[in-house]
């Protein structure tokens, strides 16, 4: 066989399996490649960080409620720290889960383009692991995409280290940012994982890290002002009728963030607060959209 029939049989060989890859094998191979473009694109135009959120969760095998503010605060050195009170922070993943995140929430470049990626990240991880190379839809294994999602996080905070370098080392407690999955394990019940990246405080490179956790049944989470919060835990223990009580339970979450966000005096709290409700069995829903939430 000539050098140039050779030739045409192995470029034959490569269309005939091309030809033949499972939709879903495409689908991985164009997720590898996003993946890649976000984290090298805008490194050499990062410039600062962007910052929300504040937020509570209640989570528990039958129900999961989150009530997130819409502030999100631009850091450079530049400009300084500048807010917007119109971002949605609620990621929807599918009819039955949702992802939101707080601390550092993107990368602040000059188009501006990147001030949402840690919530980019979750729906391709999401996306990636729910539609797998089965013809089936299979349960998403949310501490797999916790895992996933943060070895991602931790490679695009190593890429744009040096030009958000203050600002990533101001952070309290080296707690960069933290990603919430909430969704339906494979039994069926409600299960909110939390992933949390840090910094580790005394290495003068930056080493970064992942605690990735289970959040107990019956878990009201929160993240500082918990003087503000406690004021609201009586009321949350009361009992409400089991028809009413999502109900009932969304509505106080969403007024204790409110309470932070009116009395906190905290300039990183702000904007109207968005609240969603998973139930077990049940597609998500909202309880209060603002009007830059999308309804879908």
């Amino acid at each position: 066989m000539t050098l140039q029939n050779k030739r045409t049989v192995i470029i034959a060989n490569c269309f005939h399996v091309f030809r033949h890859f499972d939709k879903a094998i495409l689908k991985i191979l164009i997720y590898l490649i996003f993946t890649e473009t976000f984290l090298t694109g805008s490194v050499a135009n990062a410039n600062g960080i962007s910052l929300g959120t504040y937020f509570l969760v209640y989570t528990s095998n039958e129900l999961a409620i989150a009530a997130i503010d819409s502030l999100v605060t631009k850091i450079t050195p530049a400009t300084g720290a500048i807010s917007y009170s119109t971002t949605c922070k609620i990621s929807i993943l599918d009819d039955h889960a949702f992802f939101f995140s707080e601390g550092v929430l993107g990368i602040v470049s000059a188009n501006n383009e990147d001030d949402s990626y840690v919530s980019k990240i979750a729906k391709i991880e999401y996306n990636r692991r729910s539609n797998p190379v089965q013809k089936i839809k299979l349960p998403v294994d949310f501490g797999r995409l916790a895992d996933d999602w943060s070895k991602t996080i931790i490679q695009w905070l190593q890429a744009h280290y040096a030009s958000m370098k203050q600002q990533i080392n101001d952070r309290p407690e080296g707690r960069i940012t933290v990603g919430y999955f909430v969704g339906e394990d494979s039994l069926g019940n409600i299960a909110t994982i939390e992933a949390k990246i840090i910094k580790e405080q005394a290495m003068t490179i930056p080493i970064f890290d992942a605690k990735i956790s289970l959040l107990p049944p019956h878990t009201f989470k929160v993240i500082g002002h918990t003087d503000i919060f406690n004021g609201f835990a009586n009321a949350f223990q009361a009992d409400h009728s089991p028809q009413n009580r999502p109900n009932i339970l969304a509505a106080k979450i969403k007024m204790a963030v409110e309470a932070v966000r009116d009395k906190g005096n905290d300039p990183y709290v702000g904007g109207d607060i968005a609240t969603v409700i998973l139930e077990r069995g049940h597609k998500w829903r909202w309880f209060h959209r603002p009007d830059f939430c999308p309804e879908n």
